[in-house]
């Protein structure tokens, strides 16, 4: 039995002005499935993660989640569909609740709702 792939990258190219950090990466993950990025700092990891999710935009490729084009897709629409928390942010210290509310903010409207409250009170629970 084949699982329907949930996550298709393909030929992803990114330079920093015409320095060249990513050269044709691909990848597919199925349901379940579980990716780690190993590399040496400056090897790119972070590149391909900001390049996955639209922050930074690849020069070639094209990341497909759930058949859908990310690349295509408006800013809401790529962070309602993923979420991503830099490994570094000093302007703020959030508490792990104030964080996964914050997964919510494309979701949400101009204020947070007792159910946008409920589900990550379920999210919660559910990682323990």
């Amino acid at each position: 039995m084949t699982l329907e792939r949930r996550l298709d990258v393909s030929g992803i190219n990114f330079s920093y002005n015409s320095h060249p950090v990513l050269s044709d990466i691909g990848f597919s993950l199925g349901p379940g499935q579980v990716l780690g990025i190993l590399g040496v700092n400056g090897a790119g990891k972070s590149t391909l993660l900001k390049c996955l999710n639209r922050i930074l935009k690849p020069h070639a490729g094209t990341v497909m989640l759930a058949q859908e084009d990310l690349l295509c897709m408006t800013p809401r629409e790529v962070a309602r569909r993923v979420g991503y928390v830099p490994q570094r942010h000093t302007e703020s210290r959030l508490s792990v609740y104030e964080s996964v509310l914050l997964g919510r903010k494309p979701h949400m409207g101009w204020t947070v709702s007792q159910t946008d409250y409920d589900i990550v009170e379920t999210l919660l629970t559910q990682m323990g």
